[in-house]
C-alpha cells in the first residue's frame, strides 16, 4: 500500500526543549455527547480521561506531574475501551511516513498475528473520538482516517464476531422472555 500524498506534519504538537522524564501535553479538551473528555499525551502514548478521571488528570498537569495512567495490568480487553474513566494507552504514530509505513506493515500480516492491525485501529478510534468532540483537526488526521481500510480478513473476522455476538444476544433475550 503507496499513500501518495502532498500532507506533511505531525497528527499532534511534538515536544519541544523538555528534559522531563514524563513529558505531557494537554492536547484539547470536548464533549462526546454522553461525557467531557480530555485528551492528553505522555511521552509517545496517548490517554483520554472522561468526567470521573478528567479533573484529577487536569491537576496533576498544572502540577507539573503526569496524571493517572492505567499499567498494562490493570488492562483487560482492547485499549480503545474506557477503564475507569480512563482510554489508553494508545502508541503515537506521528508523521506521515509513520502512518504509511503501519498501514504497509498492517497490510502484510498474517492473520494469526496482527499487532500493526490493532495498532492502527486503536489510534483512528482515538481519532475518531477526537473529531466526535468537534475539535480542530489537521490534514494528517483526516489523511489517516481516509487511507484506512483494514484488510479484508480483518473486516471480515470482525463481521464473524459480531454475528455471534448478536446470537449470544438474541438467546439471552428469548431465554429471559420465557423465564418470565
Amino acid at each position: 500500500m503507496v499513500i501518495n500524498t502532498a500532507v506533511q506534519g505531525t497528527l499532534f504538537p511534538e515536544f519541544t526543549g523538555c528534559k522531563n522524564l514524563y513529558r505531557v501535553l494537554c492536547l484539547g479538551q470536548g464533549k462526546d455527547g454522553v461525557r467531557m473528555v480530555l485528551f492528553v499525551r505522555v511521552n509517545d502514548n496517548l490517554y483520554t480521561y472522561s468526567d470521573e478521571r478528567l479533573s484529577a488528570a487536569l491537576a496533576n498537569i498544572h502540577q507539573g506531574t503526569p496524571p493517572p495512567v492505567p499499567t498494562r495490568q490493570h488492562l483487560t480487553g482492547p485499549v480503545t475501551r474506557w477503564d475507569r474513566g480512563i482510554m489508553g494507552p494508545i502508541g503515537l504514530i506521528n508523521t506521515v511516513e509513520d502512518i504509511c509505513k503501519l498501514y504497509t506493515q498492517a497490510y502484510d500480516e498474517p492473520e494469526e498475528k496482527a499487532p500493526c492491525i490493532h495498532r492502527a485501529q486503536d489510534l483512528v478510534t482515538y481519532i475518531n473520538l477526537w473529531k466526535k468532540c468537534k475539535l480542530e483537526t489537521n490534514k494528517v488526521m483526516n489523511l489517516m482516517l481516509k487511507e484506512w481500510r483494514p484488510p479484508a480478513w480483518a473486516s471480515q473476522k470482525l463481521c464473524q464476531k459480531r454475528e455471534v455476538l448478536r446470537d449470544k444476544e438474541r438467546a439471552r433475550r428469548e431465554e429471559d422472555a420465557s423465564g418470565q
